[in-house]
């Protein structure tokens, strides 16, 4: 089975749904009602023992959810809400399992005055979460996305900070590396908003030494108020090098979907917003 999250549904608050490629055929296994159970989950969910779990940017007491989905039956059970306060809040990324502890971040809030986010791990059997770092914000990043896993290591896009000003004053964006063992924040690059692209909080791809990735605005073309359409980026992790693999052509409104990337194999394939040749978006394929 495939496993996805929408937006909208019958509440307008989203659904999590199952998809049988076998068949072709699938069915909603929760709807959410936008209150306590959670409100808004923008991102996927990962299985864990039977268990889905996932995230809600909304709802809860206001800040966000992590709940767990029975796959068979359908039943959610929220395990924890977001305070807003040193947890952090509005958690835009997914969760993602490293050895059976889940990790995750919050785009905002924290024990700052920056308010720009957190990273935290999830105990899956107890439900019980920790802080295990507060976002810096100014030059070194804050809003942070989905992470990824490699070696040890937890990668991230900020959606702001740096020392090039865009996105409305708070920076361009940052990559960051976050290393488990020893709890180290570094900032590895940051965007300066123009062909190199701004706004990277999609998910990161981990592939040979490298991170691909998505921004959504900047690149060579001209779209959202000539802010750029986007671009697909590679990030050297031995050189601290970013290349831009393609810059999203202009689209016809200011309203496209966040492109983003995933792995299969030694193939990314993605999805990127709507343009002239293909209103209603696209799905891309990249050789790396």
């Amino acid at each position: 089975m495939l496993f996805g999250t929408a937006l909208g549904g019958s509440t307008g608050a989203g659904l999590v749904f199952q998809f049988d490629p076998a068949t072709g055929s699938g069915n909603v296994l929760y709807t959410f009602q936008g209150g306590s159970d959670g409100d808004s989950p923008v991102s996927g969910v990962v299985y864990v023992n039977g268990t889905l779990f996932g995230t809600t940017i909304a709802g809860g007491d206001g800040y966000g959810t992590i709940y767990t989905i029975n796959p068979t039956s359908g039943a959610e059970r929220v395990i924890y809400k977001f305070q807003g306060g040193v947890d952090g809040g509005l958690p835009f990324g997914g969760l993602i399992n490293v050895g059976g502890t889940l990790y995750g971040a919050t785009a905002q809030y924290g024990s700052n005055a920056c308010r720009c986010g957190t990273i935290f791990s999830l105990d899956p059997a107890s439900g019980t979460i920790k802080t295990l770092f507060t976002l810096p914000g100014g030059s070194s990043g804050g809003f942070p996305g989905q992470l990824v896993y490699s070696d040890g290591i937890l990668y991230g896009g900020n959606a702001g900070g740096g020392p090039s000003p865009c996105h409305y004053g708070v920076g361009c964006g940052t990559l960051f590396s976050f290393d488990l063992k020893n709890g180290a924040y570094n900032t590895l690059y940051a965007f300066k908003g123009g062909d190199d692209g701004f706004y990277p909080d999609q998910p990161l791809v981990a592939l040979k030494g490298n991170i691909y990735g998505t921004t959504k605005y900047g690149g060579s073309n001209h779209c959202h108020q000539k802010q750029g359409c986007g671009t697909i980026f590679k990030l050297n992790l031995a050189t601290g090098l970013e290349t831009v693999l393609d810059a999203f052509p202009a689209g016809i409104t200011n309203d496209s979907a966040i492109p983003a990337i995933t792995r299969v194999g030694d193939k990314l394939y993605g999805t990127a917003g709507r343009d002239r040749a293909a209103p209603y978006g696209d799905i891309l394929r990249l050789q790396p």
